[in-house]
């Protein structure tokens, strides 16, 4: 039994499986994922996996395929953009042109009013009223309407900003000056 045995065992061990490189480079060309290529093949991922690491033609093969997949891809955008595809003339701008979308809103009430009306920052304490006094004049215009939008949406919660409000007011910017932040509180000297 022990001769049998010896006789049917091959000398190094299980013969090595030996794939067709041309269907591993076109599966490349496609872009198939190591799943994808175990499955074609009928081999685990380990399998895959391994014969990328050890073998250097099955690596090759799979590599070359990838890279001239992306290049016939490349191909056909490029075919397609000068064809008039304006789609595709966008998607290669932002490629390579560093080209984006701009997007920008402007939140106004009717007649571009302020959504919530001035008159609603009411009931803040003296601290609060001279923080935002000395705040008025450094901040740009933009970021004043920001904070005074910050400030509405806490003075619609309770009578005063809590911390976490103020805090959320924008870094300020020395030397700018712009409009008071809070109705009825005078501008000092060489504000107008």
């Amino acid at each position: 039994m022990a001769e049998r045995e010896e006789r049917t065992k091959h000398p190094g061990g299980r013969p090595r499986l030996e794939f067709d490189l041309r269907l591993v480079e076109d599966l490349g060309k496609i872009q198939s994922t190591h799943s994808e290529l175990a499955a074609v093949l009928n081999v685990s991922i380990e399998t895959v996996k391994r014969r990328l690491k050890e073998d250097p033609e099955f690596c090759a093969a799979y590599e070359k395929g990838l890279e001239n997949g992306k290049s016939s891809l490349r191909r056909i955008q490029w075919k397609a953009a000068l064809g008039g595809n304006t789609t595709m003339q966008i998607w290669l701008g932002k490629q390579y042109l560093s080209q984006r979308d701009m997007h920008s809103a402007e939140l106004t009430g009717a007649k571009g009013e302020p959504l919530i009306p001035a008159q609603m920052v009411t009931g803040l304490d003296d601290a609060t009223r001279t923080l935002l006094r000395e705040l008025r004049g450094r901040l740009p215009r933009t970021r004043q309407e920001g904070a005074l939008a910050t400030l509405r949406s806490a003075s619609l919660r309770s009578t005063s900003p809590t911390p976490a409000a103020l805090a959320a007011l924008p870094t300020c910017v020395p030397g700018a000056a712009g409009p008071a932040l809070v109705p009825g509180t005078p501008r000092t000297e060489g504000e107008q």
